[in-house]
Parts: structure tokens; C-alpha cells; sequence
């Protein structure tokens, strides 16, 4: 038998949660968030040579906010969670 679909938008039940994120994955030492080394060789035409990152780090990850309706599709026997995100401010 069908079964109708319900749907939840969370937007501000989401809002709360990503308010406080910045503040504890800082406190958990997530952010900045250690990048591992990396060494890559390139050849383009006539340049060729590689590139290094040693010691790395990314800012920001924390910076999480919504961009968009948070939603909950439910349709038995399926749940479907949209969460739109983007990133203030990564560095």
C-alpha cells in the first residue's frame, strides 16, 4: 500500500547545532584541522617541477552554517535527509 510522505523542515533545530559546533570541535582539537604532507610532481608543456605542503593546516571548519531548508522526507521504509551547507570562511 502507498503510505504518504511526511515531511520535517529543521532549519531551526539545525541553526542551534551549528551555532555551537565551531566552539567544540575547537575544544576537541578538530579545528584547525591537521592536513597530512603531501609532495606532487606536474609537467605542463615546458614547465615541469612539484610542489609540496608540509605541516598543513585548515581553519574554519567550524564555520558551518545552512544554506538552505533542512529537510526530513519520511516514506515508509525510507528517510531522506537534505542538509544543504557551505563554509563561511576556510582557510
Amino acid at each position: 500500500a502507498n503510505k504518504p510522505e511526511q515531511v520535517a523542515v529543521m532549519n531551526k533545530f539545525i541553526d542551534e547545532v551549528v551555532k555551537d559546533l565551531d566552539g567544540v570541535l575547537k575544544k576537541k582539537g578538530i579545528d584547525p584541522l591537521g592536513l597530512p604532507d603531501e609532495v606532487k610532481s606536474f609537467e605542463w608543456n615546458a614547465l615541469w617541477g612539484e610542489v609540496s605542503l608540509k605541516s598543513g593546516k585548515l581553519t574554519g571548519v567550524g564555520k558551518i552554517q545552512r544554506n538552505g531548508d533542512v529537510t526530513f522526507k519520511y516514506q515508509f521504509p525510507n528517510l531522506r535527509v537534505t542538509f544543504p551547507l557551505k563554509f563561511d570562511h576556510i582557510e
